[in-house]
């Protein structure tokens, strides 16, 4: 390496050091501004919780910092100064106390799924990611065991990122395992196979909405885009996910949903023109269903002989809107376009 290259890898370093005690006060400020379920949020429910002194809170606070600057490094993919993050966050891990309970879970639950993310998305290595995904579930545990009641949004989203690892991997039905725990417990008005009913830990209207709609579309937009391959194997991912549900739903499922869900699994069985019927007569392409359910659906019905002459003029209205502004597809290649029917190709 010359001079320059040296200085500009130097800079790197610079530029996410985590040692800024300005760093810590802006940090400490995002206490009282963090109003939705992000990692900030859950982080300072966190520290809430814990009620530490202020040598531990600012142990915690360098932590989520560490974790928070090895996220963007990954993100902006620049292995070095990830490696460089891994090591200060492996020499944090040595450094705890396990029998201090409460400290070992707080710190492991902040640390742990960087360590995860960083395996998963800059390595592909799934094996250490799947470690240190299983190991977080048991930190998200124990703090909820003891009281933390905000780690339930913790507990899901491991959820579906280990469902993402395996499907990843090609471990289809153990993805396909970890993605239906989630979508059971997120539209049953039971606990499930978690430790309380999900609407005890909402705190605002149209929170459920918005939380239901990212898991069902984390879950199913990978193994809906290999769909059309109609590869059967991926039919079978999403049938194993969503058949034979039996659960009550929460009041909170509307009935847009429900339709949706119907023709999703009547498409996915086999029964496609029982299903393209029904789709026909509900509107479900609104913004109360998921786009990846829509997309597929969508999809399906445009695979169908004659199905633009059976497709009413309001409904040609609502799958336009969707084509345009959901899936971003622009005025030229839209398959229904302003309720006349352009060239598939």
């Amino acid at each position: 390496m010359n001079e320059s290259q040296i200085i500009e890898y130097l800079h790197l370093f610079e530029k996410y050091t985590p040692t800024s005690e300005k760093e810590l006060e802006e940090s400490k400020e995002l206490e009282s501004n963090h109003k939705n379920y992000d990692s900030g949020h859950i982080f300072y429910a966190l520290l809430k919780y814990v009620r530490p002194t202020e040598e531990v809170r600012e142990k915690l606070i360098y932590n989520y910092i560490l974790s928070e600057k090895l996220f963007r490094v990954c993100k902006e993919k620049e292995p070095n100064v990830s490696s460089y993050f891994v090591d200060k966050i492996l020499e944090q891990n040595n450094n705890l106390d396990p029998n201090n309970l409460l400290d070992y879970h707080s710190v492991k639950s902040i640390l742990n799924p960087v360590l995860a993310y960083y395996h998963y998305y800059l390595n592909k290595d799934y094996d250490n990611a799947q470690k240190y995904m299983v190991e977080l579930l048991d930190n998200i545990d124990f703090l909820i065991d003891h009281g933390f009641e905000d780690g339930m949004y913790m507990k899901i989203e491991q959820y579906l990122n280990i469902s993402k690892v395996y499907f990843n991997a090609g471990k289809y039905s153990e993805s396909a395992l970890f993605a239906r725990e989630v979508i059971r417990y997120l539209m049953s008005n039971e606990k499930e196979s978690f430790q309380f009913p999900f609407s005890s830990v909402l705190s605002f209207e149209g929170q459920y909405q918005s939380i239901l709609q990212s898991f069902i579309n984390g879950i199913l937009s990978k193994a809906i885009g290999k769909i059309d391959t109609l590869d059967p194997l991926h039919n079978d991912y999403l049938s194993s996910i969503f058949d034979n549900f039996n659960i009550p739903y929460n009041d909170n499922i509307n009935p847009y949903l429900k339709d949706s869900l119907d023709i999703f699994l009547l498409i996915l069985n086999g029964k496609q023109m029982d299903g393209i019927e029904k789709s026909i007569k509900s509107n479900i392409f609104n913004k109360q269903v998921p786009t990846s359910i829509q997309h597929f659906i969508l999809a399906n019905m445009l695979n169908f002989q004659n199905v633009f002459q059976l497709i009413p003029s309001d409904l040609k209205s609502s799958i336009y809107a969707y084509q345009l502004n959901e899936l971003n597809i622009s005025t030229s290649k839209l398959r229904i376009n302003d309720f006349t029917v352009t060239s598939m190709n």
